[in-house]
């Protein structure tokens, strides 16, 4: 009889972690998911908006992309606030692809970076910055400067 019950036992402790598991694994891939839709998402901003860009501004691009998602005025997702209306003007245009593989890697590598690490570029992050722009462009925005980097002129709100 002991033996029986020490089988049934064994038997037991064996089944509850595959049910376990089982249960969680689904809640792991979900999450898994999850985290590599908003690692895309933020590639795909650096790609479109800093492809071309020194290293530092691709992280400074991607520290505006993580402020805003702590901000409550903005989505709390990287990939809701990648493509909130009128955001970013990539998001609106049809697009070629890839087309600089090293560059994409890149974005790749810093899009991982941006949501394992709280801060990727100093001053962005002190100054809480979420709005830059090429500097091609002349925005009438009545944000504080803070500074260039690269074809970027990053600012705060006032």
């Amino acid at each position: 009889m002991s033996k029986l019950i020490s089988s049934i036992l064994l038997s037991m402790l064996i089944l509850i972690p595959l049910s376990a598991q089982q249960q969680t694994l689904p809640i792991e891939v979900a999450v898994a998911q999850d985290i590599s839709k908003q690692v895309l998402c933020m590639a795909k901003n650096l790609y479109y908006e800093a492809a071309m860009e020194p290293f530092e501004g691709k992280l400074a691009v991607a520290q505006v992309t993580m402020n805003r998602t702590r901000n409550p005025q903005f989505p709390h997702t990287v990939c809701g606030v990648v493509y909130e209306k009128d955001q970013f003007s990539w998001v609106a245009e049809k697009h070629k692809g890839i087309t600089d593989k090293y560059a994409w890697e890149e974005c790749v590598m810093i899009a991982k970076r941006a949501l394992t690490e709280h801060k990727l570029h100093d001053t962005i992050y002190k100054t809480k910055s979420m709005y830059f722009h090429n500097t091609s462009v002349h925005p009438e925005w009545k944000f504080k400067y803070v500074a260039k980097i690269g074809n970027h002129l990053f600012y705060t709100r006032v």
